[in-house]
């Protein structure tokens, strides 16, 4: 999860998106380098939960259904029973793109005041302990290793080292 958040992280100071599909991310707000590093240089934290929002280091999550289910698969209408046990895994991107949760969701704003509420690291970022069943314990030490190792790479573009 580090490695992805600290490759994110520095596309995005470049305005490469990596992985995800241009079309889906809006870089407007921050159009040129110039702009991704001044945004990062006023909230690194803010900045990095962003690109992760976005570009999540833990692209998805596992768990075990505590009650039988019926779930409706895609538009065929046919159902599938899962019985209680089961493991089911789900997609954190997705969900970070929810816009009753993200206004303008594919617009990256680090400023945005629900950053925090992203689904990275298994689980909400901000969230408080014991409030997943499997949040990532070390997600406050991978985002300061991300942080660490970014704050040099953003030294490096600032410096004209970088493309």
């Amino acid at each position: 999860g580090t490695s992805a958040a600290v490759e994110s992280t520095c596309g995005f100071l470049q305005l490469r998106s990596g992985e995800v599909p241009k079309d889906k991310i809006d870089f407007s707000k921050h159009p040129s380098t110039a702009d991704m590093l001044a945004a990062y240089r006023r909230d690194p934290e803010k900045y990095i939960k962003e690109v992760c929002r976005l570009d999540p280091p833990v692209t998805s999550a596992t768990s075990v259904l505590r009650e039988d289910l019926e779930v409706e698969m895609g538009t065929t209408g046919a159902k599938l029973a899962l019985p209680r046990g089961s493991l089911r895994q789900y997609t954190l991107s997705i969900a970070n793109r929810d816009p009753k949760v993200f206004d303008s969701p594919e617009l990256f704003d680090p400023a945005r005041g629900s950053a925090g509420r992203g689904l990275t690291w298994n689980g909400e970022f901000d969230a408080p302990e014991g409030a997943y069943p499997r949040v990532c314990p070390g997600r406050y030490l991978s985002l300061e290793v991300t942080r660490t190792i970014v704050d040099r790479a953003a030294e490096a573009l600032q410096a004209g080292a970088g493309p």
